[in-house]
């Protein structure tokens, strides 16, 4: 699937259904190795990827869109415990308007806050 596809994918079902307007979504699991940071073993993580078409009176436009869950140290349960803290879990979700390729991995890159020190 390209961008291109997409595009045309969406000209299709919008011609075929008769309509000057139409929306597709699609949204499949995308997979990346991942290293784990202390054994630097090899693990495969998955993603949601999805991307959303909309035709508008013949102008279309297409977003990508990843979720990478997040794990968070919480500051309070760290300041008021002399042996640990508890996680927080989040799903980052990230959107971006795609005028040309977009990499789900760049995005999934942006997104992944454990990069972040």
């Amino acid at each position: 699937m390209t961008l291109e596809s997409f595009k045309a994918m969406l000209g299709e079902i919008t011609e075929r259904l008769g309509s000057d307007n139409g929306h597709i979504g699609m949204t499949f699991p995308y997979f990346v190795d991942k290293y784990a940071p202390v054994t630097g073993e090899k693990s495969v993580l998955d993603y949601e990827v999805a991307f959303f078409g909309d035709c508008i009176d013949g102008r279309t436009i297409v977003h990508v869109e990843v979720k990478v869950p997040a794990t968070t140290l919480c500051p309070c349960s760290k300041d008021i415990s002399s042996y640990g803290a508890h996680n927080q879990r989040s799903l980052v979700t990230t959107r971006v308007q795609a005028n040309e390729f977009v990499s789900a991995k760049e995005l999934i890159d942006i997104a992944d806050i454990r990069r972040v020190v």
